[in-house]
């Protein structure tokens, strides 16, 4: 496939309607998502995880294609899956606020120009390095404010190659939060909301403001950690110390609870970062063109991820940061829960997020969140 394909196309907002499967691969698997057609709703498909070998795929980086092409290889067999999106974790991806010029009437490509300039000012990538696309907060005085999301080309082209070679065809890529907040930010809330994705090896931190994630960050705390300090505070197996996570989880039992202490590091980890990024936001994000705080604070956490649902921590959180926590409803832009009942239960669509909120992209004038399209400013 010509690369210019990503490059003219990547991620614009109303490319292509098909259907394509979303394919989250990160965290040691691979999973992915198809969403089809029920009674005039997107309803759930199929899906699955398949576990990599360790080492097959190292921060979002293939380190074995070869590894990597059996396992969607397999997928393709028994699927048949032809159009795939797919995300690219916040380490290796890119979010930025900046301004630029604008005349009324301007193409697309000459924005996608201006902000050529200003990609080096804001992440370590050339334009030529990337692929890079942008979404419209507001229009004032001949100048637009925008949030733009980059992609380094090397990376994307690793995953290009190897869904190609097991027989599927990419036709997206875009940050990891971009795909998480699809699913778990209520369409129309365009309120300030912090989405905390917690899996095994990662924690990855978002602010959406406006309709637009405008701020990422990951830490290297996980759901690992949690199940070494069982192993460690308990002298079980790892498998054993899974179980004993998911079943008591960050509860506290007396005062004397050894397993709580145990997990207390890991969680205060997280929670000290939440509580930064939750500040840094308060302080530092301002709309520049209209001289106001970007939507106030944040009014609310929302988890997810495989370890979002552990026991107590949306309790333990909510405490600790005097914060309004929640568990992320994936299901709330597709179909109520009253009228459609998926087969995949309330924990483990959690860790579905990004997934689902990839193939939920086929169909992005239902699922837009620009607050401004460009289509709008033309027309003004």
């Amino acid at each position: 496939m010509n690369k210019d394909f990503f490059l003219n196309h990547f991620p614009v907002p109303n490319f292509l309607k098909m259907p394509a499967i979303g394919f989250d691969i990160s965290d040691g698997s691979v999973r992915y998502v198809e969403l089809v057609e029920k009674n005039g709703k997107k309803v759930l498909g199929r899906y699955g995880r398949i576990k990599m070998p360790k080492g097959t795929v190292v921060d979002g980086d293939i380190k074995d294609k070869i590894k990597l092409v059996n396992i969607l290889k397999e997928i393709k067999k028994k699927n048949d899956f032809n159009f795939v999106r797919i995300s690219v974790i916040e380490k290796n991806s890119y979010i930025f606020k900046t301004v630029v010029p604008y005349k009324k009437g301007a193409s697309r490509d000459e924005i996608l120009g201006a902000l050529s300039f200003k990609l080096e000012e804001n992440v370590p990538l050339s334009s030529e390095d990337a692929f890079f696309d942008f979404d419209v907060l507001t229009e004032k005085d001949g100048q637009i404010e925008v949030v733009v999301s980059a992609l380094p080309k090397k990376i994307v082209e690793q995953f290009l190659e190897v869904f190609e070679a097991s027989g599927m065809t990419p036709i997206s890529f875009e940050v990891e939060a971009q795909a998480v907040a699809r699913s778990s930010i209520a369409r129309g809330d365009m309120g300030t909301n912090m989405i905390v994705d917690f899996r095994s090896t990662r924690a990855s931190i978002s602010v959406v403001s406006e309709g637009l994630v405008q701020m990422t960050s990951t830490i290297d705390v996980g759901g690992d950690d949690l199940i070494a300090a069982i192993q460690k505070s308990e002298n079980v197996t790892e498998v054993e110390a899974e179980k004993i996570k998911k079943e008591k989880g960050f509860k506290r039992v007396g005062y004397e609870d050894a397993l709580f202490y145990a997990m207390m590091n890991t969680i205060t980890v997280l929670k000290d970062e939440i509580s930064k990024y939750v500040m840094y936001w308060a302080t530092h994000h301002r709309n520049e063109l209209i001289d106001k705080d970007a939507r106030g604070k944040v009014s609310k956490i929302i988890l997810c991820g495989e370890n979002g649902s552990l026991r107590s921590l949306d309790d333990y959180l909510s405490l600790s940061l005097g914060l309004n926590i929640e568990k992320a409803l994936v299901w709330r832009n597709l179909f109520s829960l009253d009228e459609v009942v998926p087969n995949m239960d309330f924990f483990t669509s959690l860790e579905y997020a990004a997934a689902i909120g990839l193939a939920m992209r086929h169909d992005n004038d239902v699922f837009s969140f620009n607050t401004v399209s460009l289509d709008n400013l033309e027309n003004a």
